[in-house]
């Protein structure tokens, strides 16, 4: 029995992953921002992840998307995915902000594995629609 509860062990691994990603909390002055004009290094939260703005906030909400935008490389959007759809290519799937019915794996999907996005869902999880490259 794990005697962590399920909530820090999700924190751990977001920690690891932008510890990873060597990326900071976006500030009070960097809010509200498009992702493009944030420096780099940077994360926030977003519910617009699919927006061309991607604006980002400090304040992690339920059912929002964390957004890591690292000193090299694309982006990336936090989320959700079946574990049997981590490595999936040219095939849609479902990806979520939070946990929510199979998709039980946190992962960091770069933007240049995104071949189409669409949503979020607003309903169901707040999914959104991925085809995955």
């Amino acid at each position: 029995m794990n005697p962590i509860a399920p909530e820090a062990d999700v924190d751990q691994e977001r920690q690891a992953i932008r510890l990873q990603n060597s990326v900071r909390l976006v500030t009070k002055q960097e809010e509200g921002r498009p992702l493009d004009r944030l420096p780099a290094g940077i994360f926030g939260f977003t519910y617009s992840p699919a927006s061309d703005a991607i604006p980002l906030f400090a304040r992690h909400a339920k059912a929002s998307f964390e957004i890591h935008k690292p000193a090299s490389g694309p982006y990336r959007i936090l989320g959700y995915l079946a574990p049997t759809q981590i490595e999936a290519q040219g095939q849609d799937v479902k990806f979520y902000p939070d946990a929510y019915g199979e998709a039980t794996k946190l992962v960091a999907i770069t933007a240049d594995r995104i071949g189409r996005l669409k949503g979020p869902s607003r309903a169901n999880g707040n999914y959104l629609d991925v085809t995955l490259l």
